[in-house]
């Protein structure tokens, strides 16, 4: 028997077309149309058999009056079976399903197909009867030895796990690798006898609600059963009979652990994309916009939906050359990815810097689907790699040019003098007294007139010089395209006049400051940044040395001059370490009986290959270079073991006087390693004294005056060394715990000829004498000093008069061993 399939290319669903003989053990399989039958599921235009009818013979090319139904319609779900005979003379099968809501067949569906199908096949054989009696019986046996395995056949060849429930739900049914799985035969069984409780009930109520609700249910299971793990999805459905009653339910179990994993992947890959801090963008092929996450919302200030079916060009800022774009496709054209800075614009009109990478996503054909651009706002960065630029080459403090980029400057500078001939001048400025505001006031103020010095220079500097800041109270002005001294003196003069107006810092005081300016000129005083930088700091030590607040042109001896002050510099460690330094004392005198009353210990360095250093020279590099602590700690050890030596072999020279530097004060520990020394020596603090500068103390009086108070305490001595030149009033006095004034040598020197002089001296006797105060007075040289000084109503002095400072043992022999 020739079975004619017939196939409609409009229908939704076709699941095989062949032409092919029914013979008498030929067997309809339904879901994967081995042999007879084409099943046909129309879109709803068959509403009853008449209009199946009508329909195939459009598509066919049959005649209605040559066809028949072969047995009834039946309703299986939402959808009528019609099984039509294309032609009486030649019996064949037309299967037409039509669905009245659209929707696909159910297992279980399939199931009540297949049954409809096997009497379709019987009722083809009745019909072909009439022809061929023999043959109808040949297949009739056949119908009856194949009918029952057929459902058998089709659930044992689903990749799923397949089985079969009544309304008690014991299993009828089960498919062949259900029955592996579970390593026994369901059938006859329930839930309850192959599960744990729990999950048997879970099951079990399952069944009652799809009976319930005659709809099919979906449940996903994470497996652990039998040492089978894994995600499965179990499948159920209502089984209805051929009227449509419930008659059990059918389901399917399939392991759906890939899928799970794969619904993980893309869960993680979905939040990695939406909570990303890396802006994401995916365009289709055509470059719009398809996608974008939150992190692109937040830099550019567009919205997702302000933004899908656009370009990226929206974000175009205009920074870039069209040879700029076309560059980058190229690269994403040849490479498939591009990766660079690029800037762009935000919804509110800012332009800003990012990072992108850009990649090409390719389809199994090799053409572009998608762009997938990854960036970063590198606003931040930016800013980060300017300032550490900035840093590089400017003072962080002043925002001038530092010494690096100075000395680069100048030596660019300097390599257009033997081209151009240029010439001009560099000008080395150091602060006066710089370092007592820093100790004085601390380094937030002296910062403040760091800043304030930094912007006055640069007012008072012409639009082509530069003005840069080396370092500490150091500041170096380049002034290019100048020949004359004139022009140069000018910008000096301007320079210091600017420097020298007084400075209001934030608690509100006046500060006056004065600078030391060294001046050497290129290309005479040197053609190399390095040559000219040493000149003209010579030029400024020697303007330092000739009195501060003033200027200097370099000449060659100024150079030997500052390279002893390098070398004396660079010496004093190895002086300290070696015992280069020894103190020596001169005598303090009454100047009614000449009796000596005390010494002062001076220090003294003699240095191995430059002989005896001046202490004019090397004290204030001391002080300059940090060592004035350490030192001024070994002078008074010294002279109180000598002190102590001196008593112990019954010589009383009377009161030691040291002197103190204002950074030995300002250090906060000198009461403390005083008391320590006067400790380990043995000597008596009463008969130290401590001399301390009264400049100083005027400018330093509260910060002072607490370890002032620690040495008196003590029983030590305070003594205002070159009293009159700096600013004595009464109310300073009195706050000071000083036991003596000292009448500084200039006062002294000249007495006998110069009026004022007398007339301040003899204040001073007299004010000392008012606060009962001891009065000593300095540099008295001859007789006539000491007479005048007498009848003022000074009672003490020291001097070459009374004697040169000397070693211990000449002070012994001259006041002792008379």
């Amino acid at each position: 028997m020739e079975l004619r399939l017939g196939v409609a290319q409009n229908w939704k669903r076709t699941l095989a077309q062949m032409t092919t003989t029914l013979c008498a053990t030929a067997f309809i399989a339904v879901r994967d149309i081995q042999e007879d039958l084409v099943v046909l599921v129309s879109e709803g235009q068959c509403q009853d058999v008449t209009e199946a009818l009508k329909h195939l013979s459009r598509i066919e090319e049959v005649h209605i009056e040559n066809t028949c139904l072969i047995g009834n319609p039946i309703q299986i779900g939402t959808t009528q079976a019609f099984a039509i005979s294309l032609s009486k003379q030649r019996p064949s099968a037309f299967l037409c399903l039509d669905s009245v809501c659209g929707s696909s067949l159910s297992e279980a569906q399939w199931v009540l197909l297949e049954n409809f199908l096997v009497r379709v096949r019987h009722d083809l054989i009745e019909i072909d009867a009439c022809r061929n009696h023999d043959l109808v019986n040949e297949h009739l046996y056949h119908n009856r030895q194949q009918s029952q395995p057929s459902l058998q056949s089709f659930i044992d060849s689903l990749e799923g796990y397949v089985w079969v429930k009544n309304l008690e739900g014991n299993y009828i049914s089960a498919n062949e690798k259900t029955r592996r799985h579970w390593n026994t035969s369901p059938i006859g069984k329930n839930a309850f006898d192959l599960f744990p409780k729990e999950k048997a009930t879970a099951y079990s109520d399952i069944d009652k609600e799809v009976l319930r609700t005659r709809n099919q249910i979906v449940t996903d299971e994470y497996a652990n059963w039998k040492g089978d793990t894994g995600w499965i999805e179990i499948v159920k459905a209502p089984l209805l009979s051929d009227t449509g009653d419930l008659i059990g339910v059918i389901g399917m179990t399939r392991d759906i652990t890939q899928r799970k994993a794969f619904e993980e992947q893309i869960r993680i890959a979905t939040a990695a994309f939406s909570n990303s801090y890396d802006a994401f963008v995916v365009t289709d092929e055509e470059g719009n916009i398809v996608e974008v996450n939150q992190a692109f919302s937040s830099i550019t200030g567009f919205t997702r939906n302000e933004v899908l079916g656009l370009n990226p060009r929206c974000l175009k800022s205009g920074r870039h050359s069209q040879e700029f774009y076309q560059s980058m496709w190229h690269n994403l054209s040849s490479e498939g990815r591009w990766q660079g800075e690029i800037w762009n614009r935000r919804k509110d009109g800012t332009i800003y810097p990012q990072l992108s990478t850009i990649n090409a996503i390719f389809d199994e054909n090799g053409r572009v689907r998608y762009y997938i651009a990854v960036f970063i706002d590198i606003s931040q960065q930016k800013k980060a790699e300017s300032r550490l630029a900035q840093l590089a080459y400017h003072d962080s403090l002043t925002g001038l040019k530092n010494r690096a980029s100075i000395l680069a400057l100048m030596d660019r500078t300097l390599t257009r003098v033997t081209t151009h001939g240029e010439a001009g001048a560099v000008l080395f400025i150091d602060i006066d007294h710089f370092k007592l505001i820093n100790d004085t006031r601390g380094h937030t103020i002296g910062d403040e007139v760091l800043i304030e010095v930094s912007q006055r220079l640069k007012k008072s500097i012409r639009a082509d010089d530069v003005a840069s800041r080396l370092g500490g109270d150091e500041f170096l002005v380049l002034v290019s395209d100048t020949q004359c001294s004139a022009t140069v003196t000018e910008i000096v003069i301007r320079i210091m006049a600017s420097l020298s107006r007084p400075i209001i810092v934030s608690d509100g005081t006046q500060l006056r400051l004065s600078s030391s300016i060294g001046v050497a000129q290129y290309p005479r005083h040197g053609t190399e940044s390095v040559t000219l930088l040493r000149n003209a700091d010579a030029a400024m030590f020697h303007a330092k040395n000739s009195g501060r607040n003033g200027f200097t042109f370099y000449n060659e001896s100024m150079l030997k001059e500052f390279q002893k002050e390098v070398r004396i510099r660079e010496e004093v460690p190895h002086a300290i370490l070696n015992n280069e330094f020894h103190l020596v004392y001169q005598p303090k005198v009454d100047l009614a009986t000449s009796k000596l009353i005390g010494v002062e210990a001076l220090i003294r360095w003699q240095h191995p290959n430059l002989g005896p250093i001046p202490p004019s020279e090397f004290i204030p590099i001391i002080e300059k270079s940090g060592y004035i602590e350490e030192v001024g700690l070994w002078v008074i050890e010294e002279a109180c073991k000598q002190g102590k030596k001196w008593l112990d072999n019954g010589f009383d020279v009377g009161r030691i006087s040291v002197n103190v530097s204002g950074r030995q004060i300002l250090g906060g520990s000198l009461a403390y390693d005083v008391k320590r020394l006067i400790s380990s020596t043995g000597f008596k603090p009463s008969l130290l004294e401590v001399e301390v500068t009264e400049s100083w103390l005027v400018q330093n009086l509260e910060s002072s005056s607490n370890q002032l108070e620690q040495l008196r305490d003590m029983g030590i001595l305070i003594a205002i060394d070159d009293f009159g030149t700096g600013y004595s009033s009464l109310s300073y006095l009195a706050n000071l715990p000083a036991s003596t004034l000292k009448i500084d040598r200039s006062f002294t020197q000249n007495i006998a000829i110069n009026t004022k002089n007398q007339l301040i001296a003899e204040a001073i006797i007299s004010l000392g004498d008012s606060f009962g105060m001891d009065v000593i007075a300095e540099g008295v040289e001859d007789r006539q000093q000491a007479e005048i000084l007498t009848g003022f109503g000074c009672k003490q002095a020291q001097g070459f008069l009374f004697g040169r400072p000397m070693p211990p043992s000449e002070l012994v022999e001259k006041y002792y061993c008379l």
